[in-house]
């Protein structure tokens, strides 16, 4: 049985959500039980390489979890975010919500709930590649969350 090293399975985990993202953005096609098996299968390396991390470095593996889980998240909003600027490269309204969410929370005016909102409603994801977009609430309430998380921290 060969083992892979602990920077085998984050190019991997990197390797998954590149494509997971791609599909969120319309660039490929994934089938559900396809999106469900990458899924699974970042998951299971996500709790491996929290699990190792934090025995090799003598940390809780839940901190090292959500630690990557954060990357995760930031990596997703920036793959989202610089599509949105390729489409639509001087929309000013949306350089003005997303200065306004963040000036907010840095002067207290704005919660981070708030500034997430803001931000999710003006950079979205694009429809899934095949036609209809069958679970288009689903789609933004996810968007939404992952834009809290990070600007939550939780």
């Amino acid at each position: 049985m060969a083992h892979a090293t602990l920077g085998q399975l984050d190019a991997r985990l990197t390797e998954i959500d590149d494509l997971l993202v791609k599909a969120e953005l319309g660039d490929v096609h994934l089938q559900p039980s396809e999106r469900s098996k990458l899924e699974a299968e970042a998951e299971a390396i996500l709790n491996l390489l929290a699990e190792e991390l934090g025995k090799r470095q003598n940390l809780d593996p839940r901190e090292v979890y959500k630690l990557r889980k954060s990357v995760r998240d930031l990596n997703h909003v920036a793959a989202v975010t610089e599509r949105h600027v390729e489409l639509h490269p001087n929309d000013a309204e949306a350089d003005r919500t997303i200065a306004e969410a963040f000036q907010g929370v840095k002067d207290g005016t704005k919660t981070q709930e708030e500034a997430a909102r803001m931000i999710a409603s003006v950079i979205r994801p694009g429809k899934p590649v095949g036609g209809t977009d069958t679970k288009p609430q689903s789609r933004l309430a996810s968007w939404f969350d992952t834009v809290r998380r990070i600007l939550t921290g939780k």
